[in-house]
């Protein structure tokens, strides 16, 4: 598995992405072939941290879209509660 993390702009007042990719393999362990990702994002709103956990079903892919979406809600959420 590797992990790169790159910085996020315009997400609450800091924010994290960790991409991990691996080798996929099959629901009985054998290799299926090309690569496979998830994410991780950290966000921070004001003194409030968060951290969203994406990944695909069985071991394939998340849909990035998927965690843009929940990362973004998570920012107004905060902010929401933060008022």
């Amino acid at each position: 598995m590797t992990v790169e993390a790159r910085p996020l702009s315009g997400l609450g007042d800091e924010a994290l992405l960790l991409t991990r990719t691996w080798p996929p393999t099959n629901p009985d362990g054998q290799p299926a072939g090309g690569e496979a990702s998830s994410q991780i994002v950290v966000i921070r709103v004001d003194g409030v941290a968060t951290v969203l956990d994406d990944q695909g079903w069985e071991g394939t892919s998340a849909d990035p879209a998927v965690l843009d979406r929940a990362a973004r809600e998570a920012v107004r959420a905060i902010a929401t509660w933060r008022r």
